[in-house]
């Protein structure tokens, strides 16, 4: 009886120790902007109690492909126009989560988005997204209409915002 449990235990500490380990390794695309969209008097425009704010419906995503404007719209996904507006919860305000082209190569480049606000309002967002093992992109740099607002080489992609930290946030001044 005492052969059959140590064999018993044998089996099962050499048959853990072989056991397959999970590869929790997997693809990380980690693309999307956070804008905070403010008026010359600092009012949200993404906010509909705003004078002259922007409307979810009316904005339109595009993509620059091989020179090329594509308007970016996937029914079957969950944004089907890559962005969506949340409150934040710690203080209220409204912000657009938008994904940045993940581009095609399979080596860093950069890739070109227009966001069309209106009929005849368009900023050019352009984006270094690197690749990574497993697949794996990041958005390391963002410029917006010529100005880079976000480098990963200069700062933490985490960004302090009254208190708490929110990956990659733009703020976008709009004067009209």
């Amino acid at each position: 009886m005492k052969f059959t449990i140590l064999i018993c235990t044998l089996v099962v500490i050499v048959g853990t120790s072989f056991s397959c380990k999970e590869d929790i390794s997997g693809t990380h695309i980690d693309i999307n902007l956070q804008l905070w969209v403010r008026n010359a008097n600092g009012k949200n425009l993404l906010d509909s109690i705003t004078p002259n704010h922007f409307v979810q419906s009316q904005i339109r995503i595009y993509y620059i492909e091989d020179g090329q404007k594509v308007e970016v719209y996937d029914p079957k996904m969950g944004y089907p126009r890559n962005f969506f507006w949340y409150k934040h919860d710690y203080n209220g305000e409204e912000l657009m989560s938008v994904f940045a082209d993940p581009g095609r190569s399979s080596k860093d480049e950069t890739t070109i988005m227009l966001i069309q606000w209106r009929e005849n309002e368009v900023d050019t967002v352009q984006t270094l997204i690197t690749k990574k093992a497993n697949n794996s992109k990041s958005c390391d740099k963002i410029t917006y209409n010529g100005t880079v607002l976000f480098d990963a080489t200069n700062e933490a992609a985490d960004i302090e915002w009254d208190g708490i930290y929110i990956r990659r946030l733009l703020e976008i001044k709009k004067y009209e």
